[in-house]
């Protein structure tokens, strides 16, 4: 395929995607031919045959002429920023983007979601974790899935945040973090971030920001974030807002975890319906001043507590009765480690999952690497980077997955609040007598 080819082909994408016009066509080619080193080309004298392939093919191809042409230096930082600017041509400007997810979104919330998601794998910005096999291990709590993936670069969300956070302190540049708007569109020899749109929305009266995150763990990983670069509320403000995104966005999960390392507090959620969302609740409780509420434990490696209402005052309220419970069974203010919180809506009913861990990981595990547990691996899914094991036999392989699942659950069990802090209150069992109570 000639550079031609790969052009019009290029040029064809960007304007289906609908930041281009046809009439941008040839302005749109001379900026290309720009950012490669190509001098204007020549009309051929038939149709030109496509070329065919991904966007990030293409991308690829037209890196390789303005290496050729020694526009670029052979190193990865510049690679990296021509690949950020041919991306960014291929990426509708953000009053666009938000323009058409206004329009998809008076159809369905779903469809406005489905457009802005495609758009963001069509340009490149979100890089899909791809499964080379995924299995279910009946672990004791219920079953778990481990996925073997391909992609063993992958990075996690947070490891991905503190990169960039680390690459912005560095280069004294404005956005402090990905999650901050300042970032949309923003590209460094380190950062390939040009090509990023945030969905504007309003929360409690306030501006926040919608985006799929670029390393996708799991189904349409997505973030919502504050404009302010500024921590998150784990009370009952931060719980009513959950349940507005949920309104927003009911097809949906959402979650907040502390992740302890960058502070602009955000929100994550995604498609996916981790092993936990299935697991029913296992033993009720009652909370005297809420008798419509569903309210208990479920059975898992560390406790956790299922609020189930159609009313999702009921929901913020009691979740932050138990907040405050927890709040005052802690000793000191150092040990006041935050829930992990999970929403999510079920055929008209609000189902909120508070998760007693610190998601500390104890132990070291070349296939079980980060600091902290993905909301993903709380919720029993295990993502595992490994090219030995993907290369075994299905038996041994089978053997070294349930070696793993018995460290999993080993590390999420340690993970028990109750467990690892000084309390006021000696086990879950106590606290829950607690609540009755109150």
């Amino acid at each position: 395929m000639n550079l031609n080819q790969i052009i019009e082909a290029f040029l064809s994408l960007s304007i289906q995607n609908g930041g281009w016009m046809e009439l941008d066509r040839f302005y749109l080619k001379n900026r290309i031919l720009l950012l490669v080193g190509e001098k204007l080309l020549e009309e051929e004298s038939q149709t030109v045959e496509l070329f065919q392939g991904t966007a990030e093919k293409m991308v690829d191809e037209l890196i390789n002429y303005a290496l050729a042409n020694k526009k670029i230096e052979n190193d990865q930082a510049s690679k990296n920023v021509l690949k950020a600017q041919l991306f960014d041509l291929l990426m509708p400007p953000p009053a666009v983007v938000n323009a058409f997810f206004a329009q998809y979104y008076s159809k369905t919330p779903q469809d406005a979601t489905d457009y802005f998601y495609q758009l963001n794998r069509k340009s490149g910005y979100v890089k899909k974790s791809e499964s080379l096999e995924s299995m279910t291990v009946e672990a004791g709590y219920g079953e778990m899935t481990f996925k073997l993936m391909t992609d063993q670069t992958k990075k996690t969300s947070e490891t991905a945040a503190n990169e960039f956070a680390a690459t912005c302190i560095q280069e004294k540049s404005s956005p402090q973090c990905p999650y901050c708007f300042e970032s949309e569109g923003y590209a460094e020899q380190k950062v390939e971030n040009s090509m990023k749109r945030f969905i504007r929305m309003n929360l409690q009266g306030e501006s926040w920001g919608f985006q799929f995150a670029t390393d996708e763990q799991y189904s349409e990983q997505f973030f919502i974030s504050p404009e302010k670069h500024s921590s998150l509320e784990y009370g009952k403000r931060g719980i009513n807002r959950m349940t507005q995104i949920l309104d927003v966005f009911p097809h949906y999960f959402i979650s907040l975890k502390d992740d302890g390392s960058i502070r602009h507090g955000c929100y994550e959620g995604g498609k996916e319906q981790f092993p936990l969302f299935h697991k029913s609740i296992s033993r009720y409780i009652e909370l005297a001043d809420f008798p419509l509420l569903n309210i208990g434990t479920v059975y898992w490696p560390f406790p956790v507590i299922r609020l189930q209402s159609p009313n999702k005052e009921d929901i913020t309220e009691a979740a932050a009765v138990v907040l405050n419970r927890w709040e005052k069974s802690i000793k000191t203010i150092e040990d006041n480690i935050f829930i992990s919180i999970i929403g999510r809506r079920k055929e008209g009913t609000y189902e909120f999952d508070l998760l007693f861990t610190n998601a500390d990981k104890t132990t070291e595990n070349r296939e079980i690497d980060r600091q902290k547990f993905s909301i993903a691996e709380l919720s029993g899914v295990l993502n595992l980077y490994d090219a030995e094991l993907i290369k075994t036999e299905e038996i041994e392989r089978s053997g070294r997955i349930e070696q793993l699942s018995e460290q999993y659950l080993g590390q999420l069990m340690q993970t028990d609040l109750f467990k690892r802090i000084d309390s006021r209150i000696e086990s879950f069992e106590d606290f829950l007598t607690e609540l009755e109570k109150n």
